[in-house]
């Protein structure tokens, strides 16, 4: 069996990479094929980075469409990055290819109109929270709930993690053992980094180091040994919050948007569940 995996951002790259570990034990003799359905400065969220952003993903749809096409897999897996994969969906579906789509967008949240676009896109939604298979099937969405991949690779990390201290962590990174600290992570798409960094750049906590874990920081490979030992943490909104969660870590949840795009979401969220 020949599997295309389309991915677009770095949560969606970590939901894939534990998918493919997963099958690789379950069914060695499939083929997976990854294919990345963006550069890095096209993982924006808000409403006009998402329009300065659409010429390229447009171009970049188009190729991916016809990569896929000249692949002719037995399936299509879509993670994530719906404003790509939404569309990549349904061009897939039209010729053929039957098409799965993991960690859809969070339409419980806002736009819960695009459920007609999600029908039309995939066979079928995997969903990484019980809840969300409920929503989307009250809508006529062929939906289901597996578990959260997340949790196995967490569960994995703190088992490592137990291995190593809170004092054998810091003075592995140079760090004082007696050091209290909180830990900052700003995101990981690019207009994530650039309003949150000016954010935290602002934040000072007394008797408090505040380390800040970037995607791209040499903090970043050894982010759960730190959330693990943390005294607590202030997290943009998304995959690391749940992360920090299910390592039991006090946390504080922020999401910083520009002007036009606060204005916008403020009229259109509406969380109904």
């Amino acid at each position: 069996m020949r599997i295309t995996v389309v991915t677009g951002e770095p949560s969606g790259r970590l939901y894939a990479g534990l998918v493919e570990e997963a099958l690789a034990v379950a069914a060695p003799d499939t083929e997976i094929i990854r294919l990345e359905a963006a550069g890095h400065h096209d993982t924006v969220l808000g409403f006009t980075e998402g329009v300065r952003s659409a010429p390229r993903l447009t171009r970049r749809l188009s190729a991916v469409g016809r990569r896929i096409a000249g692949l002719g897999p037995d399936l299509v897996l879509l993670v994530g990055f719906s404003n790509f994969n939404l569309p990549l969906g349904r061009a897939c579906r039209r010729v053929g290819l039957p098409v799965a789509f993991l960690a859809p967008p969070q339409l419980w949240a806002w736009g819960s109109w695009r459920c007609a676009l999600l029908r039309r896109a995939a066979d079928l939604v995997i969903c990484l929270f019980p809840f969300e298979a409920d929503w989307l099937r009250r809508r006529r969405v062929r939906a289901v709930f597996t578990g959260n991949p997340l949790v196995d690779a967490v569960r994995a990390g703190e088992g490592r993690t137990a291995r190593s201290t809170r004092k054998m962590t810091l003075e592995r990174l140079g760090m004082s053992q007696d050091q209290r600290y909180i830990a900052f992570l700003p995101g990981s798409r690019p207009s994530e980094l650039t309003h949150h960094n000016r954010l935290f750049d602002t934040i000072e906590i007394p008797s408090y180091l505040c380390l800040r874990i970037a995607p791209d920081s040499p903090l970043a490979p050894h982010r759960y040994d730190l959330l693990a030992h943390a005294d607590a943490a202030v997290i943009v909104s998304g995959t690391a919050t749940l992360e920090a969660a299910l390592l039991g870590l006090p946390q504080v949840v922020c999401y910083h948007l520009g002007g036009p795009t606060r204005l916008l979401a403020r009229l259109m969220v509406r969380p109904r569940c």
